[in-house]
This record gives C-alpha cells, structure tokens and sequence, in this order.
C-alpha cells in the first residue's frame, strides 16, 4: 500500500501484508484537459499598474489577492482573465472592504462595476475566501498540528496580524496541498474546484495530486453565480467548514487509510 507523503504527495511508502509486498500507485495528478469559465470585457478593465502599485507594498504582498496576483503572472498566458483579470483581481482586494493602501486600487474598481451589479459578473475567483478566512484557516490548521511543514511562517501570530506576518494565502494552499483532507481546507477546494485546468494553471496553489486524492474537479457551475469576488466561502469561518462533497470523500480516504496502517502495524509486531 502507498501513501503521499508530504508535498502534495509527491513521495510514497510502501508496506508488506500478508507476505508479500502489495504497492499501490498515488493517486494520479488531475487531468489537465481544456476547459475553460466565462470572460467578462470588464475583467481586466482596471488599470494593471494600480494592481501593481498595491501588490508593491509589502504587507499588501501578502494578501490572498496579492498572492493569486503573483500566481497569475507565474501562468502566463494560461491564466484566466476572470481569475487573473487586473478588475478579477482588484475584486479580491475591495471586497469586502477597502484595506489599507488600496484606496486608489478600489476606487478604480468601483468605477468599472458598482454602476450596476450585472457587469462584473463572471469577474473574480469564485469560491475564494477573504485574506482574514485564509488566515483564520492557517491558525486554526497549525493549533492542530503545529509540525506541519509550513506552520513556522506564519504562527504564532498570523490571525491576530490578520495574515500580514506571512503570506497567509500561500501557507494555507501549501498545508491544503499536503493534507486536502483537512476539514479546514473547504476554501482550498472550492478554489481549485473553481478554476479552469487548475493544476496546470496554478500548480503551487493547487497541486494536481493533491485534488486527484480530493477528487476535486472543475466545476463550471461555480461560474453562474459569481460576481466580482462575492462567495458564500469568502466570509465563511474555515473552523465551521462542514466535512461535505469532496471534502468529505478525501476524509474519509485518509482516516480509512490511517485505520489500515493501524492494523498493518499491528500485525507486523505480532508476526514479529
């Protein structure tokens, strides 16, 4: 039997039973096959460089919006323009209110789209949970298991800082990536369930075999109700995430699997 070890699961361990040796492959990486969400004209309407003057600053740098900002770039021309959109991202620093230094930023924003609330539909990153939600999630993931490969960037203090001590965003995607299991990680399923070739876009922010264990795929009807970077998840208590849908399956996947070692280890000491 093998299990992922860390990294999204990139490793593996493998464990005799019964006499012989059974391997069992990790899950394979999600399937990076075309598909793509709905492009709104508006979506990078706002001026790149006000992004770029507010993802400068260095506490700013660290925000979820900052942080899918420098993913976008690392994609290139594979980033979607309703994620990646210099109003997408504008949409995930405004709302639901205007932090520090984003002033000009933000005005920008609510010129193109609070005019009426049908423009900016399709623009923005469904399902993706605010800076102080991520923050929340790393605290509350690094209490549990402070060990966790990732922990020593932002605790002790990232909630009470709200996640301006470390980039937040991209600590809480790493310990996701690790474990997608996590009750914790129902922002970071929603995320990558939500955008298009998710792993092949934003490989750091949504390992591939990470979401095959999750079996989370895109689901294109995360879409039809998106508007700017207003999500049910954006505000939602990462503690109070019920364990449902994907979450639940890659549950119970791990806790099966701990239960088996269990058994595997105690059969090997009695055959000892």
């Amino acid at each position: 039997m093998s299990m992922p070890m860390g990294g999204g699961g990139s490793g593996s361990m493998s464990m005799p039973m019964g006499g012989s040796s059974t391997s069992t492959s990790a899950p394979a990486a999600a399937a990076a096959t075309p598909v793509s969400a709905p492009v709104n004209p508006l979506a990078s309407s706002v001026d790149k460089a006000k992004v770029a003057a507010y993802c400068g600053n260095p506490d700013a740098a660290k925000t979820a919006a900052c942080s899918v900002w420098k993913a976008c770039q690392a994609a290139g021309d594979k980033a979607p323009a309703g994620i990646c959109g210099s109003t997408a991202i504008a949409a995930l620093a405004c709302k639901p209110s205007v932090p520090v230094g984003a002033a000009d930023l933000c005005a920008a924003y609510t010129a193109t789209c609070s005019s009426d609330s049908t423009k900016c539909v399709n623009v923005g990153w469904p399902g993706m949970w605010s800076t102080d939600a991520v923050a929340s999630g790393v605290d509350s993931i690094c209490k549990e298991m402070p060990k966790m490969a990732g922990c020593d960037k932002c605790m002790p203090s990232v909630s009470a800082t709200k996640g301006t001590t470390c980039a937040a965003f991209d600590t809480y995607a790493q310990l996701c990536n690790d474990m997608p299991g996590m009750s914790q990680c129902g922002g970071w399923t929603a995320m990558c369930a939500s955008a298009p070739n998710a792993a092949a876009t934003f490989p750091k922010l949504c390992d591939g075999e990470a979401m095959a264990a999750a079996k989370v795929t895109f689901n294109a009807s995360a879409w039809t109700a998106a508007s700017g970077s207003s999500s049910s998840s954006a505000s939602t208590s990462p503690t109070a995430t019920p364990k449902t849908g994907n979450g639940a399956s890659s549950s119970v996947v791990f806790a099966a699997t701990n239960a088996m070692l269990v058994v595997v280890a105690a059969v090997a000491v009695a055959l000892a």
